[in-house]
């Protein structure tokens, strides 16, 4: 693979010159464009599937300035454009994409224009996915393909590595997404609870679920209004802009609820724990219900409960000499394994441990 990073602007433009009429290809890791103009959504679209593909692989390098001839790019303010596209990326991929992790090249061509090359750099994080307003998809370069990545060969690669980080970092990221207001639908300004469960193996069998099915296995909790409507990667039902329950095609399951406590005499936030006991161990047994229905009777999948929007909330049970006031603004609490098949578990005794965990979480 040839390292543009060691030519000097000269050779770099000499190099590109040569190349022009041969499809502009020096070897797989680079990506041509003859422009590129932040005010074009269609332009930043097209950016950030290359840029996340380049993340997903093996890394190379962005080349703009380049069509029939070498004409450059128009920038007026370098590092004014540099800072808008790093605040692109911080806000359109997920994860997060450490800002030193990629670099700017600008040769110039005289006139104001210059060959913008953007070094991208194969993550240790892939895949990262791009964000829409309708979902999240991630791409992937093969050769000079710029393919993109279903979400069960996404989960797939994820599960098959056996890793419980990874699931930790998916879970992780989704508490991030949320707190950040990019939940599944809108909701709420307030404190929210999420509950994320993920199978140990990567499943496809979702698509044998039909409405009436959810509706019968969340009947029980009202965080949806049991109108199940299906989306590119599964399915969702929501309760205004309360809460939802969106179930993936692989399995995978997030459920979010936004506070509706008011505050107490004395004007605080309050977050009540026992108020969800029921509904979260509601959540196990109905999983487990589910997989049962699909004849997925033996492996083990992982639960996560994460609070986020939390700073200034209080916990609605008291102790003395403890403080209960929560000054951060996130809190995920531990990811843990739960069998199939073990029938011996006592969820409600599962779920209250969670209790003493939270006690731990508040106060400085």
């Amino acid at each position: 693979m040839l390292d543009i990073s060691l030519l000097d602007d000269e050779a770099v433009i000499s190099l590109f010159r040569e190349h022009i009429g041969s499809n502009m290809r020096i070897d797989h890791s680079n990506i041509f464009n003859d422009t590129f103009d932040l005010s074009d959504e269609g332009d930043v679209d097209l950016f950030l599937r290359e840029f996340s593909s380049l993340l997903n692989s093996n890394g190379g390098t962005l080349i703009y300035g380049i069509g029939a001839t070498i004409e450059g790019i128009n920038i007026d303010d370098k590092d004014l454009f540099c800072v808008t596209i790093k605040r692109i990326v911080k806000k359109k991929i997920d994860p997060k994409v450490p800002e030193d992790l990629f670099s700017f090249r600008f040769v110039d061509i005289g006139n104001a224009r210059y060959l913008l090359l953007i070094s991208v750099p194969g993550s240790d994080d892939r895949p990262h996915a791009v964000r829409t307003g309708s979902g999240s998809y991630s791409f992937f370069k093969r050769d000079v393909e710029l393919r993109q990545l279903d979400v069960r060969s996404i989960r797939k690669e994820i599960l098959s590595s056996s890793n419980i980080g990874d699931i930790g970092s998916y879970v992780m990221s989704r508490a991030e997404s949320l707190n950040e207001g990019n939940g599944r639908v809108p909701l709420l300004d307030s404190g929210k609870l999420m509950i994320n469960i993920v199978p140990g193996e990567a499943h496809s069998k979702a698509d044998e679920l039909d409405g009436d099915i959810l509706e019968d296995l969340f009947s029980g909790m009202e965080w949806t209004d049991n109108n199940w409507v299906r989306t590119i990667e599964g399915r969702l039902g929501y309760y205004s802009n309360y809460s939802y329950i969106y179930l993936g095609s692989d399995l995978v399951l997030e459920a979010v609820d936004s506070f509706k406590m008011k505050p107490n005499r004395e004007g605080e936030k309050t977050f009540n724990f026992v108020s969800y006991q029921k509904d979260i161990k509601g959540f196990l047994e109905a999983y487990r219900s589910l997989l049962g229905t699909l004849g997925i009777e033996n492996g083990r999948f992982y639960f996560s409960i994460s609070l986020v929007g939390m700073k200034g909330y209080t916990m609605d049970l008291t102790m003395h000499g403890k403080e209960y006031r929560f000054e951060k603004d996130m809190i995920q609490l531990p990811l843990r394994p739960i069998d199939i098949m073990d029938e011996g578990l006592d969820l409600m005794k599962y779920v209250n441990s969670y209790i003493d965990i939270l006690w731990n979480s508040s106060g400085n």
